[in-house]
């Protein structure tokens, strides 16, 4: 995947912990196709060894959190198709780019199903208080080095997207 597609692209959002909880963070930005509140767990151990399935490519990938989020009646973003309007993904610890941590994400379906996903989600845990989320429509996990390989330039050149 070409670096001019992704940074076209990409979508780079702030989450911010709310106050009195350990996983709900809400998105600084006002407007964003990404939801407004998410649900995300990092247990900082490797939950599961995954193999060779759905997105996953041949190498195991470890698991080591879950992101949720729906989004509400008033929110728009073309991720937002069909009830429940669901937005879930496992996170994953890239051994490539320790600093980072990617997902694909997918959205409810016209089922109500949680199964189509929509492209990859790449999160730099900036602090306990902080996360960054950047968002490539369309990527899928075979162009996951290039995602990565994007933003941790980004990051350290203080790009914005």
């Amino acid at each position: 995947m070409q670096e001019l597609y992704i940074k076209s692209t990409m979508v780079e959002a702030t989450y911010v912990l709310k106050d009195g909880t350990k996983t709900s963070y809400y998105r600084q930005e006002l407007e964003s196709i990404l939801p407004n509140r998410i649900n995300c767990v990092f247990d900082g151990k490797v939950l599961v060894e995954a193999k060779n399935s759905g997105n996953m490519v041949s190498q195991k990938e470890m698991i080591i959190g879950d992101l949720q989020a729906s989004f509400t009646n008033k929110e728009n973003s073309p991720l937002k198709r069909f009830k429940p309007y669901r937005f879930l993904s496992r996170i994953f610890r890239s051994a490539e780019y320790p600093h980072l941590f990617y997902a694909t994400p997918a959205i409810s379906d016209e089922n109500g199903k949680t199964r189509k996903e929509v492209g990859m989600l790449v999160i730099h845990k900036v602090s306990d208080m902080m996360l960054k989320l950047y968002f490539v429509y369309g990527a899928i996990i075979s162009d996951k080095l290039d995602v990565l390989g994007v933003v941790s330039s980004a990051i350290e050149n203080n790009e914005v997207f």
